[in-house]
């Protein structure tokens, strides 16, 4: 379950912080304020680390940074990562999202998933589990 979404300088945001109840949550805003964009990234995030891990692989940061890369555009669909900077923003953007522990290959894991897209594309990806890296 994600516990918390943390956005900064992407899309219609320029600083967001969700936390998350156990349970219905419910997002309420004016249209283009950017709920979507919350379930979007609600879904990919809580869709990484399963994927990620898959068939006991070690999460490794390239393969972290083309899966993000490769979510995004295909979630969002913009011409390229860059655009999904915030509109006039000279920051790099960064989404992070805290999940509950989830049981993962026999053991419980609580993951932390951390990346950031500047104008050149997405970098620096952290994933880890019970800190952000």
């Amino acid at each position: 379950m994600l516990k918390q979404l943390r956005i900064s300088n992407f899309t219609a945001f320029g600083a967001a912080i969700f936390d998350f109840s156990p349970g219905l949550n419910v997002i309420v805003g004016a249209n283009g304020t950017g709920k979507t964009h919350v379930l979007k990234l609600g879904y990919l995030f809580t869709r990484a680390w399963p994927d990620l891990k898959r068939a006991g692989r070690d999460v490794i940061e390239k393969r972290a940074e083309a899966y993000f890369e490769d979510r995004l555009m295909g979630l969002f669909r913009p011409e390229q990562l860059a655009h999904l900077l915030r509109h006039g923003s000279t920051k790099k953007a960064e989404i992070a999202a805290e999940l509950s522990e989830l049981w993962l290959g026999g053991r419980h894991e609580s993951p932390r998933v951390r990346g950031r897209i500047w104008s050149g594309g997405l970098n620096s990806t952290g994933m880890g589990t019970n800190q952000l890296t």
